[in-house]
């Protein structure tokens, strides 16, 4: 089971978290959208999960922009409370994973 992490917020283009779990990702200065590339802060085996923090705004996660490589090579809008992120630290600095939209 993993860990709820808490609220982490896009600065200039990355977020900053504490390991492994599941975090809510705000955009910088609450806009109305914003682009997520880069992720720092995790391991070689960690496995992440993304929520948005608000319908209101969209988190547009970029597919191989910084360290996010997204399945489909396409990059996934968080826009819905219920769209996630599944990602997988495979090698110490790069993420794979998937997007998943779930109708409300």
């Amino acid at each position: 089971m993993l860990p709820f992490r808490g609220t982490v917020v896009i600065v200039s283009g990355a977020i900053a978290l504490s390991g492994y779990g599941i975090y809510l990702v705000d955009t910088e200065g609450a806009a109305a959208t914003d682009d997520l590339d880069t992720i720092n802060g995790t391991s070689q085996g960690n496995i992440v999960i993304l929520f948005p923090v608000s319908d209101a705004r969209t988190v547009v996660v970029r597919h191989n922009i910084g360290n996010i490589h997204l399945m489909g090579a396409l990059n996934f809008s968080l826009n819905e409370l219920r769209d996630f992120v599944e990602l997988f630290n495979r090698d110490g600095s790069e993420l794979d994973g998937f997007g998943v939209n779930i109708p409300s």
